[in-house]
């Protein structure tokens, strides 16, 4: 049997040993060696501690809630008494004042009916008035005068003289004026005028003739619906009265 033997190879050199040129530093190992029934024991009761707090904070909001609610409808309720008591008081008091507003009512219900019945009113003062002041200087007015009504509108009626109404207004009468004036010219002149009175349309010479010194002269013309209106009805209510 033969024996090999290997020649020894170089010795390995130490392996350095690093000196810690600082303090030594020491290292924390730590474990938990509590058994796992009490850290899960642990971990629910931390749970139902944080659960019954947030149920705890819920029931006192909707307590403090309930609170103000009943306060509001308490208080509701007392402004509906407050209310309720103060209406029955108005109409004790009101029940003192009952003929005083019947009579009120009574006045409103007359000046209705007085404005419906006098609405076709015709006031021949302020009329006869506006015509005469319509005269110009020299201008004698002898006579006017005036129809409404039922003959009135069989004038004005159909092919009559209401032809010659241009202002839309409907014919409520004629007029009739005479009277005297220096000449011709003046008598235009007062034609004119009647032209611009309110109520009054349609006005036309139907003769002029000379007499002495002056014209005499007559007009006719027609009434419209702006001239009527009593002393009841809202339009003269509303300007003051006549």
């Amino acid at each position: 049997m033969t024996t090999l033997v290997m020649p020894h190879g170089p010795t390995p050199s130490p392996e350095p040993v690093h000196t810690p040129s600082g303090p030594i530093r020491y290292v924390a190992v730590r474990a938990n060696l509590l058994p796992d029934e009490l850290v899960t024991s642990r971990r629910s009761g931390a749970l139902k501690h944080r659960v019954l707090a947030g149920l705890g904070a819920v029931l006192a909001i909707m307590i403090v809630w309930y609170g103000i609610t009943l306060w509001g409808t308490s208080s509701a309720r007392h402004d509906l008494s407050t209310a309720r008591n103060q209406n029955k008081t108005m109409q004790a008091q009101q029940t003192k004042y009952d003929k005083l507003v019947q009579a009120q009512q009574q006045t409103t219900a007359i000046k209705g009916a007085l404005a419906q019945l006098m609405a076709g009113d015709l006031q021949w003062k302020d009329m006869l008035a506006s015509l005469r002041g319509a005269a110009p200087h020299g201008v004698k007015i002898d006579s006017i005068s005036g129809t409404t009504g039922v003959a009135a509108n069989a004038t004005t009626s159909g092919a009559g003289i209401g032809v010659f109404n241009t202002t839309g207004k409907a014919n409520v009468g004629t007029l009739t004026i005479t009277g005297t004036a220096p000449n011709k010219d003046q008598v235009a002149a007062y034609v004119d005028a009647l032209g611009g009175v309110q109520g009054v349309a349609a006005v036309y010479p139907t003769s002029a003739t000379t007499a002495g010194s002056g014209v005499s002269f007559a007009i006719s013309a027609l009434i419209t619906s702006d001239a009527l209106g009593g002393r009841f009805s809202t339009q003269s209510a509303s300007s003051g009265g006549n």
